[in-house]
């Protein structure tokens, strides 16, 4: 049952191997008394290693397991807290069921525990969300994952037009408020509006380190854009003598 359930889910069989090894270790004496041993243990289980876009189970691979160990993967869901607790109100198709696990933070109380439905409270220096509203921001470990999987659209939308990238949040806002609904391809991305960079890179220049976050030389992005605004004034005002 083990091994079938197992070269279902994973089809290359590494998981499949691993197991069938350890089992053929044992004589029947030695695998009845693990086995006794193993469920009356509540913290033991079967553990596979799957790793994306080597073994990763597809969903179909995952339906093929439910049949063959027996096991309803869809069910009508009953809500009795939503209505009469005899006749309960029940979902009109079969839903998708299955154990959710969620883990606490140490750190985290559950009467701490909420939402962050608000982005408004932003630290002036790095324009990333504080006080109130810091649960709503991105955290390293969240960061890392993200990286991780190569998940470079989202990050481009996490960390840069909801983060601290007010042009492009501008821009988002804008679209969503147009069409109703906003693409990142039409969104302007440019290392100048991050708020956090123009701070590291203010804090390096200022200790005399040179820095090419946003600029090549040692001058700040603020007084380039501002001799760049002045000469294409100068430009205007002679075009206008001279007409």
């Amino acid at each position: 049952m083990v091994l079938g359930t197992m070269s279902k889910i994973d089809k290359t069989r590494l998981n499949t191997d691993h197991w069938s090894k350890f089992f053929n270790s044992m004589n029947d004496k030695q695998f009845e008394t693990w086995i006794k041993k193993f469920l009356k243990d509540d913290e033991e289980n079967f553990y596979m290693e799957l790793l994306p876009y080597k073994n990763e189970p597809l969903l179909t691979d995952l339906v093929d397991a439910g049949k063959f160990l027996g096991v309803e993967l869809d069910e009508y869901v009953y809500l009795p807290f939503d209505g009469n607790n005899d006749d309960p109100i029940r979902t009109p198709t079969k839903c998708p069921v299955g154990y959710l696990n969620l883990r606490r933070l140490q750190q985290m109380l559950s009467k701490k525990n909420s939402y962050g439905l608000d982005i408004d409270i932003r630290n002036q220096k790095t324009g990333q969300l504080t006080g109130d509203d810091k649960i709503a921001r991105l955290t390293e470990a969240e960061t890392y994952e993200l990286t991780t999987f190569e998940a470079n659209d989202s990050m481009r939308e996490l960390i840069g037009c909801r983060a601290d990238d007010s042009v492009a949040r501008t821009q988002l806002y804008q679209q969503i408020s147009q069409y109703g609904y906003c693409q990142l391809e039409n969104v302007e991305t440019e290392l100048k509006n991050k708020t956090t960079l123009n701070t590291i890179d203010v804090f390096l220049i200022g200790a005399g380190i040179k820095s090419d976050l946003i600029t090549e030389g040692l001058e700040f992005n603020k007084t380039l854009e501002g001799r760049k605004t002045r000469l294409s004034t100068q430009d205007r005002q002679g075009a206008i003598r001279k007409d």
